[in-house]
């Protein structure tokens, strides 16, 4: 053992005799027992929850007798019935448990083996014999494997599942290699007054950036018409069950906090199709936005670690949506980009265009058409100046 003179790591040494001509020596040091934290939690029992029940109550509830025909009572009203239902059938436990490294690869199999394990290797601390020895070193070896056969494949299959999306990837390959980045906050006193500051700020950046894009009234005029052009986007239409029952199917099995149900239960659970769907052609006849989901929960994030870090602006905020939120995106995004091409965009006439209507034809525009095209060639430049140019032509009053 060496150590600096300094150290306090080394508390004693002493030498005692040995069973050969070697003297055994002992170090002892000073090291204090690394306890893993207890925490209490508050969770829902989800595993215990019958989804036959469940669905049965949903079916009995007010979204299917008395829904609500206005999309922001029918929104609140969506949000209190399924929180209502689920504290029913998963009612909030608290738990005092042991902080533990989440383990996903860990299998009752592996459970199972390691209490065998465990027996054997008490039943040879018992009887001291060899044979009650190698079965223990034996079993040993076999929860070893399925350990690291277990974690092997765990991995494969996430990196060929997130291969397609390279953030995720590098979020895996990062926390891997333990080059996770540690999260970076302002030096604060109180929390509370903290989080305020973050609120004020990203709330008045918010507001700056509106106030800096506005368009006069007298902009919103019409664009010049085409006499061949036979196209009015004047409604969005409808979405059926089967195309929003698709949508959920294919999104990923995030979730928010604000969720009154778990995205991966939400997907297996039919019933709440319908009352979605309902939900989702209120807001698009109406032209509404449920006002219940707008709320978020924002976290700052440092842009880069070598910026200072108790100036705020060198952070940006990463919101956390509601899942169906999420959802009302994506169905208004396939109601109304399955029809329009950017030539009958450009021939639009006798529509007033919001702020909200323009950045959203831009955006459908370049993710079906121009960004796909023009990363393959490497011409963002270009992909920016077709974009200034339709936001132009698209503002820009009649003659």
């Amino acid at each position: 053992m060496i150590s600096k003179e300094s150290s306090q790591l080394v508390k004693g040494v002493s030498v005692t005799e040995g069973i050969s001509d070697h003297n055994g020596i002992i170090i002892k040091l000073n090291i204090a027992k690394q306890n893993r934290p207890v925490i209490k939690k508050n969770f829902h029992q989800y595993k215990k929850l019958n989804m036959d029940r469940f669905q049965n109550d949903i079916l009995c509830s007010t979204l299917y007798s008395h829904p609500s025909t206005d999309v922001d009572s029918l929104a609140a009203q969506y949000q209190h019935e399924i929180s209502r239902l689920v504290s029913i059938h998963a009612p909030v436990i608290t738990r005092t448990v042991i902080s533990r490294t989440p383990a996903p690869w860990y299998t009752p199999e592996i459970a199972l083996a390691r209490q065998k394990r465990r027996r054997l290797e008490r039943r040879w601390r018992h009887t001291k014999l060899t044979v009650d020895r190698e079965i223990f070193v034996a079993q040993k070896l076999v929860v070893n494997n399925m350990l690291a056969s277990a974690k092997a494949s765990y991995y494969v299959s996430l990196m060929k599942n997130q291969s397609e999306n390279l953030r995720q990837l590098w979020a895996t390959i990062n926390s891997l290699s333990g080059h996770n980045k540690p999260k970076i906050l302002p030096d604060h006193a109180n929390l509370s007054s903290l989080v305020n500051d973050f609120n004020l700020f990203f709330t008045n950046k918010v507001t700056e950036i509106r106030d800096s894009i506005a368009v006069p009234d007298d902009n919103y005029r019409s664009v010049p018409v085409d006499a061949s052009c036979t196209t009015c986007m004047s409604t969005f239409q409808g979405v059926h069950e089967a195309d929003v029952r698709k949508i959920i199917k294919c999104s990923p099995s995030k979730s928010c906090s604000l969720d009154p149900i778990p995205t991966r239960l939400l997907k297996n659970c039919e019933a709440l199709v319908p009352p979605i769907t309902n939900l989702i052609n209120l807001s698009l006849s109406t032209g509404r936005f449920p006002q219940a989901f707008k709320h978020a929960l924002v976290t700052p994030l440092i842009k880069n670690e070598k910026l200072d870090p108790s100036a705020m602006n060198n952070y940006r905020p990463i919101s956390n949506l509601l899942y169906i939120s999420k959802l009302l995106e994506r169905s208004y995004r396939s109601s109304s980009t399955t029809t329009y091409l950017p030539i009958h965009i450009m021939k639009l006439t006798n529509l007033h265009i919001d702020q909200i209507t323009l950045l959203r034809l831009l955006y459908f525009m370049s993710k079906m058409i121009f960004l796909p095209i023009l990363i393959k060639r490497k011409s963002l430049c270009l992909f920016f100046s077709i974009c200034q140019q339709l936001l132009i032509l698209l503002t820009i009053p009649s003659c």
